[in-house]
């Protein structure tokens, strides 16, 4: 018998804006930015990599590359415009801000909990405390943006301190930006990415049309400001597709292309590789590599996964992240197989194709 509902019919910030699971391995609001997720610790790993490798911090570039991101996504969504105008008519108290934060902002995309905001409008300055939050650097990009944004200014100045388990945030006007804002790129929706059609066939709920594998495996706390993965356990966090892109692109465009590819393929591997160390069945590896797992989570349209001399090949339409995802399928190999490899990656036109041989002792 079908089920009436699923775990999400009730959750408003996922139902009510329009979510679509495209069959092309893709997900998003309709004609909208495309979404994705990663595990909170996966993310974070590969921004500790990148700084332990380079011993150089990367905190400055981070939440500069959020704010600018924060600000081009605001400013092409109709909520954007209308909180916008409501906070500068003075509509919006701070206690009603506080709650759109935690309703459409931060809680719903796994970013932590507003334990409060308060708008200085004569100041056009800001006060916020956090809890939850995935990194300094990357909450204080996402608020300072909204700030930034609200009263249309040049640039901002933030100063952050942890007070126990709470992260206080002021944000203050400035003049002038600190540069780099030009080589942010504005957004591009997914009806102008030239994408490639796809097969993936999901299972929907009758009542909200959200895949029901999705509300099986991914369960929200709006109240703490988390999304958990329920196979793994992990914590998720929700980028669009362009935010990470244009974090990872300004790092690569500062400390260098090549030298950051690699250290985020070579993180993210080694991360699934310990995550799935126990792992020895081929099974789990074809699990890993699932075509409809790729989808839920917005990586791509897994085409296909095939045996080669002494190792597999890869073949992902519409990709996530290229070195995010051959990062992944090397790591769960190695997991799985016990064999250290080589790995190759190429992608055009929208098709990634990934090669990984086992090297030979």
């Amino acid at each position: 018998m079908a089920k009436e509902k699923c775990k999400l019919c009730d959750k408003d910030f996922i139902t009510k804006y329009g979510y679509v699971w495209y069959p092309n391995g893709t997900w998003g609001k309709k004609d909208g930015l495309l979404l994705a997720f990663m595990g909170k610790e996966e993310i974070l790993n590969i921004f500790g990599s990148i700084e332990k490798t380079l011993q150089r911090p990367i905190d400055r570039l981070l939440s500069l590359a959020k704010r600018i991101v924060t600000v081009n996504v605001v400013d092409q969504e109709f909520l954007g415009h209308l909180m916008k105008f409501l906070i500068k008519i003075r509509l919006v108290s701070n206690k009603r801000l506080t709650k759109i934060l935690n309703q459409k902002f931060i809680a719903p995309i796994g970013w932590g909990i507003c334990k409060k905001a308060e708008i200085d409008h004569s100041k056009k300055s800001a006060l916020f405390i956090v809890k939850n939050y995935p990194s300094i650097p990357l909450i204080e990009g996402a608020l300072s943006g909204l700030l930034q944004y609200i009263f249309n200014l040049p640039g901002v100045e933030i100063n952050s301190r942890e007070e126990g388990d709470k992260l206080k945030i002021n944000v203050l006007p400035r003049k002038r930006d600190i540069g780099l804002a030009e080589y942010i790129p504005k957004p591009v929706l997914a009806s102008e990415l030239g994408l490639l059609p796809g097969n993936i066939e999901y299972n929907l709920c009758p009542k909200c049309k959200i895949p029901l594998d999705f509300s099986e495996r991914y369960e929200w706390f709006l109240d703490e400001g988390r999304i958990v993965d329920r196979k793994t356990k992990k914590d998720q966090l929700l980028f669009t597709r362009y935010a990470l892109d244009a974090i990872l692109g300004l790092l690569k465009r500062e400390l260098g292309s090549e030298d950051i590819s690699k250290i985020i393929f070579e993180a993210e591997k080694g991360y699934i590789k310990n995550l799935y160390k126990n792992e020895n069945e081929e099974k789990v590896l074809k699990a890993l590599l699932s075509q409809k797992d790729f989808g839920l989570k917005g990586w791509g349209n897994l085409k296909e996964l095939k045996e080669i001399e002494e190792g597999i090949e890869v073949k992902i339409e519409n990709p996530f992240y290229v070195e995010i995802l051959a990062g992944f399928v090397a790591g769960a190999y190695e997991a799985v197989k016990k064999e250290e490899s080589k790995t190759e990656w190429q992608e055009k036109d929208n098709v990634l194709l990934i090669k990984i041989k086992v090297i030979k002792k």
